[in-house]
């Protein structure tokens, strides 16, 4: 069985890795595209993934049907940019345009039929907000723009899930924790037990693995695939019967 994929804001490729990683061990071959538009992100993730159609561009710039002329993808992943929603920016303000790549998850969401998305970002994508006059996040509108990005998905017809899980439970090499957002056309979204974790629950933060600062900087995405394959095979095996 072989199902159409698309890795938006692609990166270096950690987060094909754990679909590709997932499908295979699923025995399900992929037919990726994957879209970024820095030209040193698409040649790495052509580098490491040389058999994937790629396009350089920005993803709000495309025309989903034009990129998939059938329109109906079986999963979608994207990691938006996450520099302006994370707290390692100590306070500092924000560029409000750098926050909306990520309503092109929504865009691709109306023009095509898509079975499945899951998205990444860091916990604080939650509090995503309007911005005040200084460019910080309106204290009193903390959330909403958030609430109304996953309201879009469910106006759309999907159930829609969110948890923030910590990568060193899947077998990552980091402890940094990731928003990971599951919605599904089918059923409501199923989440993957830790599989390196005294505590047996999707939800647990506890890990076997010691902290490693090394591999708990920003831009390591080589470093979370484990977690990106975990819930991307979850979904696979949950919806493979969907895919016919």
């Amino acid at each position: 069985m072989k199902v159409l994929c698309a890795d938006l804001f692609c990166g270096a490729g950690g987060t094909s890795n754990g679909l590709v990683e997932a499908a295979s061990e699923l025995g399900i071959e992929v037919d990726l595209v994957a879209i970024n538009h820095w030209p040193t992100a698409i040649a790495t993730h052509t580098a490491n993934h040389p058999w994937a159609r790629h396009i350089c561009a920005r993803v709000e710039e495309i025309r989903p049907c034009e990129v998939v002329p059938r329109g109906r993808l079986h999963l979608l992943v994207a990691s938006p940019e996450c520099t302006f929603h994370s707290i390692a920016r100590g306070g500092r303000p924000i560029e409000d345009q750098k926050r909306v790549p990520a309503w092109g998850v929504i865009q691709w969401a109306q023009e095509l039929y898509i079975d499945n998305i899951i998205i990444e970002n860091v916990p604080e994508f939650i509090r995503w907000g309007p911005l005040g006059a200084n460019g910080k996040p309106l204290k009193s509108k903390v959330g909403e723009t958030y609430q109304a990005f996953v309201q879009a998905l469910r106006s759309l017809g999907y159930r829609v899930e969110e948890r923030v899980l910590c990568c060193a439970d899947y077998g990552d090499a980091t402890t940094r924790k990731r928003l990971f957002i599951v919605a599904t056309r089918k059923g409501a979204p199923t989440w993957p037990l830790p599989s390196h974790s005294r505590q047996k629950t999707a939800s647990s933060q506890a890990s076997m693995f010691p902290k490693n600062p090394e591999a708990d900087c920003d831009g390591h995405e080589e470093n979370q695939w484990f977690g990106h394959r975990a819930v991307s095979r979850h979904v696979l095996w949950h919806e493979q019967d969907a895919f016919d």
